[in-house]
């Protein structure tokens, strides 16, 4: 799939089990190129693989939280790739 063709993506934020509004507004870089090795990789190539790439995020930005454990749930899903859920255990002493 060409990077550049990729249909918006879904992403889902919750703090403590609520769901968060997220921001239309996006950063993107511009393009780079990059090395992947050869073995034990995140797009699961054997031989290595050199492109070029940009990265698209959606920051979040929180309210300061209370003092206490918080749990931060990012998920994103492209369609037709994998769902990434990232989670985020927070301690705020």
């Amino acid at each position: 799939m060409n990077w550049r063709l990729y249909p918006p993506k879904v992403l889902v934020v919750t703090l403590d089990g609520r769901t968060l509004p997220v921001s239309t507004a996006g950063v993107l870089t511009p393009a780079f190129a990059f090395q992947i090795q050869a073995t034990d990789n995140v797009i699961g190539t054997t031989d290595g693989t050199y492109g070029r790439a940009a990265v698209d995020g959606t920051p979040i930005m929180l309210r300061p939280l209370s003092r206490g454990q918080h749990t931060l749930t990012i998920e994103e899903q492209i369609p037709g790739l994998p769902r990434f859920v990232t989670v985020y255990k927070i301690t705020v002493p």
